[in-house]
């Protein structure tokens, strides 16, 4: 028991320096490329907050756990938008800009449909997989033709502009804070599992629930630590990359790897949270109503209902 309450407290102090870290980190390398920082969220900083889930997910369908691959993704897209975004909205108000969400929201969503549409069936085979990646790609492409426009129409820097950040400091931030960040959430991941394990929990809500916050928990330091820094775009496109990441690329990658059986209960009601969510945040943002406490008490009253379905 004090080894799990030791690994508690070493996660959070990491997650905490770790957030921090890859903030600075990602600022900088927007600044230097003259990119908007919301699309080095959507890709750099949301790809790397996802690696927990990809390490998790790949490693429980290989070791034949498929509910624990399927539901911390499925979780972990849950608690992103309910409980990370509404904790981030409840900390400090958040804005967007609306064409951004309507276009990254809607591969989120597009995403959400599509795993549900492969899943029916009740398994994710190798042909889904490579289906999953390919949008993947595409999405992706799409990112690298938004920063090219942004970078070619993005004037000078100011001399007082984060660009002042040396390369090797931008990316050395962002690997340092992404390696906290990943070991944060395992030691975490490590004595809440432990505990949940001794305690009888089905395998099935653990990964809905512990596992899926737990690897969480780097898209919700460094949503969190780019909120207290002024940097909403990052805040917000990190949680819907890491959304569209976590089931192209995650999910992708492992049901090509080894065929994945999908549990009827996240095709009954999972899945239709993780839609719902999505769907919810691309409506309110997209009809330009900022992200503060009345959306954070809305998002977190849900995020409690829903896990409350699971109790």
């Amino acid at each position: 028991m004090i080894l799990q309450i030791v690994a508690v407290i070493a996660g959070v102090a990491m997650l905490v320096f770790g957030g921090d870290l890859l903030v600075r980190g990602a600022v900088g390398i927007a600044a230097r490329l003259r990119m908007p920082p919301s699309l080095i969220g959507l890709t750099i900083v949301a790809m790397g907050t996802s690696m927990p889930e990809l390490v998790v997910s790949l490693g429980a369908a290989v070791q034949g756990q498929p509910d624990l691959s399927i539901g911390n993704v499925v979780g972990s897209n849950i608690y992103n938008v309910g409980l990370i975004l509404g904790l981030t909205a409840l900390i400090r108000r958040l804005t967007c800009d609306l064409a951004e969400v309507r276009h990254d929201g809607a591969w989120m969503i597009g995403a959400s449909a599509l795993f549900t549409g492969l899943a029916w069936d009740g398994q994710l085979g190798r042909l889904d997989g490579l289906l999953m990646l390919g949008a993947m790609a595409a999405f992706l492409g799409s990112a690298i033709r938004r920063s090219y426009r942004a970078k070619t129409a993005a004037a000078e820097p100011a001399p007082d502009a984060p660009a002042l950040m040396g390369w090797p400091s931008a990316v050395g931030f962002v690997i340092g804070g992404l390696l906290l960040l990943m070991g944060g959430a395992q030691a975490l991941i490590f004595g809440a599992t432990a505990l949940a394990t001794a305690l009888g929990v089905p395998e099935m809500i653990i990964g809905l629930t512990v596992v899926a916050i737990g690897t969480s928990l780097p898209e919700l330091f460094a949503s969190v630590m780019a909120a207290v820094r002024g940097e909403s775009g990052i805040a917000i496109s990190n949680i819907v990359g890491s959304n569209v990441f976590n089931i192209l690329f995650i999910l992708g990658t492992t049901s090509a790897i080894s065929p994945i059986r999908v549990n009827p209960q996240v095709m009954g009601s999972d899945v239709w949270w993780m839609l719902g969510f999505a769907v919810l945040l691309v409506l309110w943002a997209g009809r330009a109503l900022p992200l503060g406490r009345p959306f954070a008490a809305v998002m977190l009253a849900l995020a409690a209902a829903y896990t409350a379905t699971l109790v």
